[in-house]
């Protein structure tokens, strides 16, 4: 029996109301006409962005369908009883992730993932397949697989009962978010997370979370908060019982090495890039080694130390060479773009900005910083490129709506001047 408690929200079944739409002959308007409201809720309903609505509308949308509403309910996720897959089973180990983590082989390790039909799996094994597809995606930016696939596995999460694995898949809904722009979103992610810490003694889980929060509030402008969740992070990582996974060490190095550099603290920037290195190759992480070298070139750029910033920049770009994965990363599009400007190749990085800019658009996060890149190439070269007043208004109200004030202030900063040197924009950079 429905509950007759007005605050109850019921999750409704988008795919349930599409066939009924379809086989009594209505259209969204149609639909939305009957129930008074507007067709852009009908359409949420739909796309699933609203899941759950309360049972006072779901009672009045059965009634204008002439249907049960427990017909437009979404049923519980069935639990599949199957023998394990034992090669599924060593596809998604832990130590098998982290050796695609550390070659970057995204692109393989997802086909193969697909090879798996679900119907044939246990649902633990279901959960299991349908997480790592989710990650895989997140890597390769296909973002709306990414939802699709993690929502899946966070259904079957909760028909199991299975806390620590909705955790990490908060983790990834977070991440997820947060590269698109989704402030609020990735937050509330987050806090959610944070909520089921206490049914895990794992280390590392409370280690990710510290190190999720410290880039958050690195993004935000918070940046001693930042430092202590980032070393604190760290310090759990070393003081586990086992092994320490240097992949993992190497990204909480740089994190807290990116918020020495934003704060100005040159020398301990540079002591954490140089751990972030170190780290990076004993784990065999080409593409953190190439990333190490890159930011101490930036860090001796900053300091003045010219005759080993062309040095970095070079392994950097060796190293970037070997690198496996062949995706577009917004994090090396940036590290290019500074490479150009610091060897005066302005024509390459203009186009650097203008391929950014289309790849970008699926991220109101990245499309932001493009755009405060091509501000720079702009105030370097006045003549080399002309920025839409559009894109410039929506990177203020990217920035204005998710309270990021130190994007704020280099956007004014930017805005005011009319021209700078490259010594200038390498002191400005948000890193």
């Amino acid at each position: 029996m429905l509950s007759n408690m007005s605050s109850e929200l019921i999750e409704i079944d988008p795919n349930e109301l599409r066939a009924l739409l379809r086989t009594r002959g209505l259209s969204r308007y149609d639909l939305a006409k009957k129930l008074d409201i507007s067709t852009k809720t009908v359409q949420r309903w739909l796309n699933e962005s609203v899941r759950r609505i309360r049972l006072e509308t779901l009672e009045r949308l059965a009634g204008a369908l002439e249907v049960n509403p427990e017909q437009l309910k979404k049923s519980a996720t069935p639990i599949a009883n199957h023998k394990t897959n034992k090669t599924l089973d060593q596809l998604c180990s832990f130590e098998f992730f982290k050796k695609v983590r550390t070659n970057g082989d995204w692109e393989n390790y997802l086909d193969i993932l697909k090879t798996f039909n679900p119907q044939a799996l246990s649902s633990e094994q279901r959960l299991d397949l349908y997480k790592h597809i989710g990650i895989c995606s997140y890597y390769l930016r296909k973002f709306k697989a990414c939802r699709l696939y993690l929502k899946r596995a966070d259904e079957i999460a909760d028909a199991l009962n299975r806390p620590v694995e909705k955790l990490l898949i908060y983790k990834w809904q977070a991440a997820r978010e947060h590269n698109l722009g989704n402030f609020a979103e990735a937050q509330n992610h987050l806090l959610r997370a944070e909520e089921l810490l206490s049914h895990t003694d794992d280390m590392s889980i409370h280690a990710w979370y510290f190190y999720y929060k410290a880039q958050f509030l690195h993004q935000e402008g918070h940046y001693e908060a930042s430092l202590a969740f980032g070393k604190q992070a760290l310090l759990l990582e070393y003081t586990m019982e086992e092994a320490p996974n240097m992949l993992h060490i190497s990204l909480q190095y740089f994190q807290v090495g990116c918020t020495h550099l934003r704060l100005g603290n040159y020398l301990k920037a540079k002591i954490m890039f140089q751990r972030m290195l170190r780290c990076a190759e004993k784990a065999g992480w080409v593409r953190g080694v190439s990333f190490g070298h890159f930011y101490l070139a930036v860090v001796y750029k900053l300091a003045g130390r010219s005759h080993l910033v062309h040095r970095h920049f070079g392994k950097a770009r060796v190293f970037h060479h070997f690198v496996k994965e062949r995706r577009h990363d917004p994090h090396v599009a940036q590290i290019e773009f500074l490479y150009q400007i610091s060897n005066a190749r302005f024509e390459e990085s203009k186009k650097n900005i203008l391929q950014r800019l289309k790849k970008a658009r699926n991220s109101r996060l990245h499309f932001a910083y493009t755009v405060i890149d091509a501000l720079f190439l702009q105030k370097l070269c006045p003549d080399l490129l002309t920025i839409r007043q559009s894109y410039l208004d929506m990177t203020e109200e990217f920035f204005t709506k998710n309270n990021i004030k130190p994007g704020l202030e280099l956007l004014k900063t930017l805005s005011q001047k009319t021209h700078m040197t490259e010594h200038e924009v390498f002191q400005l950079y948000h890193f």
